[in-house]
């Protein structure tokens, strides 16, 4: 059986999180289970206008492209939010 590539991390207001993976991965599905939204980047920003949105209390699939081309991966997500909380990530397609 394979292993679960997923991380739960707290998260900081007004600080970008790094989530990092040890698979290169094409689809990850991101859990916002607080009362507000959070932003999800596959590079470091903490401009929303450049973000996915996570709205409160729901889910998201984040990918780069459809295309599972080594191009198209990330070892790495970035969440922003402007209040403290939990986030879970898990990577779902690598």
């Amino acid at each position: 059986m394979k292993d679960i590539k997923l991380i739960r991390k707290d998260i900081n207001a007004n600080t970008i999180e790094h989530f990092e993976f040890d698979v290169d991965g094409f689809e990850f599905l991101v859990l916002n289970n607080n009362g507000f939204d959070i932003y999800v980047a596959f590079k470091e920003t903490n401009d929303t206008d450049e973000m996915m949105i996570v709205p409160a209390e729901s889910s998201r699939i984040c990918l780069i492209n459809k295309t599972t081309a080594l191009d198209n991966s990330s070892k790495d997500l970035y969440v922003y939010a402007e209040d403290s909380g939990e986030v879970e990530v898990q990577c779902i397609k690598y």
